[in-house]
């Protein structure tokens, strides 16, 4: 007997003889249905499901499911992935700020986030003391779009460590095409500004030049255009009149870290489609 969990992803047009066919499937004594979340879009027909289940079964019956699950993806020409809920591992890159970085250590510590961090990758050395201080892994390595010498030193400390996913907390450089595709929809990044308004650097100083009365800070995933990947999560805020430049730089940054922290869980619980270059979150 085993007792593991496993979600299932789906992506398919509204069918209710194939929902019928799914449930069907699921409901065994042997199978316990954890959580169930579900988004449609009406407009194209589209239902995202995502399952997460617990088999308390043999490995036969367990491989018969993923089987009969095929066979539906097959039948009605869905998307449909089961895969066994796993701790990931996650990297986290940064530049100078430090600000998102200590966040998302410091949340990790407390068992908020229910990940693996095998390492931490800069091109600055001031971080290390902090990083190594938690026990974990410092690298010095500057990654830029076109050092091809240093993609490789990345990729192999990368697949050594089984690295699932980046983040990029403020790093501030650009990653060449080939290392994003190689991590496609696997980097998130924390933009400093509502996106798709102020793409690249010096969000806080235009912003403030422009006198805007929201301030707001997106995570995403990195494509090979700059600030242009599926948007996972935004937050905003109201901010007074008269603020300075480093008060109006202040206000962003206590917002940065809660976003970026919220797309990393949705990341790691899996609960995220990508679609159209758009999210789904379920």
């Amino acid at each position: 007997m085993i007792a593991n969990n496993y979600r299932i992803k789906l992506i398919g047009e509204v069918n209710f003889s194939m929902i019928t066919e799914l449930f069907n499937l699921i409901n065994k004594p042997s199978i316990i249905i954890n959580s169930i979340n579900k988004h449609q879009l009406k407009d194209v027909n589209l239902l995202f499901l995502w399952i997460e289940l617990e088999f308390k079964c043999n490995i036969k019956e367990v491989n018969n499911f993923e089987e009969n699950l095929s066979n539906l993806k097959e039948k009605y020409s869905i998307d449909i992935k089961v895969e066994k809920v796993t701790t990931k591992n996650m990297a986290v890159f940064v530049s100078k700020q430090d600000h998102c970085l200590k966040e998302v250590i410091e949340r990790w510590s407390k068992g908020e986030l229910i990940c693996n961090i095998p390492l931490v990758i800069s091109e600055h050395d001031i971080h290390r003391e902090y990083v190594e201080s938690y026990g974990i892994p410092f690298y010095k390595l500057k990654l830029t779009a076109n050092n091809m010498e240093n993609d490789q030193i990345a990729f192999k400390i990368l697949m050594e460590k089984n690295i699932d996913f980046i983040v990029l907390a403020r790093y501030m450089q650009i990653l060449s095409p080939s290392f994003v595709r190689k991590y496609e929809n696997k980097i998130i990044n924390i933009h400093h500004s509502l996106l798709p308004a102020f793409i690249g650097a010096n969000t806080y100083k235009r912003a403030f030049e422009r006198g805007v009365k929201v301030i707001g800070s997106t995570a995403h995933y990195v494509t090979e255009k700059l600030d242009e990947g599926p948007i996972l999560t935004q937050k905003a805020i109201h901010i007074p009149e008269g603020l300075t430049m480093n008060e109006y730089k202040h206000y962003g940054q206590r917002i940065e870290s809660d976003t970026l922290i919220a797309a990393i869980k949705y990341h790691i619980e899996e609960k995220v489609f990508v679609y159209d270059n758009k999210t789904i979150l379920v």
